[in-house]
């Protein structure tokens, strides 16, 4: 049971909000390394990271469709947090300009930024801004004498759809994750656990990178904690609740 109401999208054309959509879904079959969590690992009935201040703040893509950057990064932020006890913003931005020439503003992978993350640091988002409403992919501005010592060692995928296997990984730290985002309800969205059957959950249809930073249950309906990157002025403060 969810609301949609007017919100900022409210007058946007169809052309405008797919710019928003930048999950390109890999063409190539990646060689996928998948979680094997162990059977004996119980899960909690509900974890929320914002409550251990392991979540960033919600941030606003603009007119650019660097959300594969911003899930990427909620989900290095988050891993780094829960290592090292304490919240650091990490930059979105270098993720945007330096990951290779098929990422930026047109779309990229969530998997272009955690491989280039295991040979560079990530900077802080203090030191590399993410340049505000209409991000352009820039030139490069690596600095590793500026960076933190967050660095990805390796990442693994949870199989889709399996929602103990997802559980499990969130019980570490928050994830990316990619959705579909094209229903004018989820555009609408304002309140409340979504549960639109219409969404098409298909690979193919998959085109919007998000972090997952928890899941919970509201009267007898579970759900994931969705971290979405379009302001706090969208859904329930910036996040979404998923059935």
């Amino acid at each position: 049971h969810y609301k949609v109401g007017h919100n900022k999208f409210s007058d946007w054309t169809q052309g405008e909000y797919e710019k928003l959509l930048g999950y390109a879904a890999p063409m190539e079959k990646q060689a996928k390394n998948y979680m094997h969590p162990s059977n004996s690992q119980t899960v909690a009935e509900s974890i929320d990271w914002r409550k251990q201040g392991m979540v960033g703040p919600v941030r606003d893509q603009g007119m650019c469709g660097s959300d594969w950057a911003f899930s990427a990064n909620g989900a290095v932020e988050g891993a780094y947090a829960v290592q090292q006890g304490q919240l650091t913003e990490l930059s979105v931005q270098q993720l945007l300009d330096c990951t290779g020439s098929s990422t930026g503003c047109s779309g990229g992978t969530m998997t272009k930024a955690f491989d280039y993350l295991e040979t560079h640091y990530a900077m802080s988002a203090e030191a590399y801004p993410y340049q505000e409403a209409f991000a352009k992919r820039g030139e490069c501005m690596y600095d590793e004498s500026k960076a933190t010592t967050a660095m990805v060692d390796s990442y693994t995928y949870a199989k889709s759809g399996d929602i103990d296997m997802m559980k499990k990984a969130l019980s570490h730290q928050p994830i990316s994750a990619a959705l579909n985002a094209s229903s004018e309800s989820f555009q609408a969205y304002i309140s409340g656990v979504y549960d639109d059957t219409e969404c098409d959950s298909s690979a193919a249809g998959v085109n919007h990178s998000v972090t997952l930073v928890g899941y919970g249950t509201e009267q007898g309906e579970d759900y994931w904690i969705v971290q979405n990157m379009w302001g706090d002025s969208w859904g329930e403060s910036g996040y979404i609740r998923i059935a």
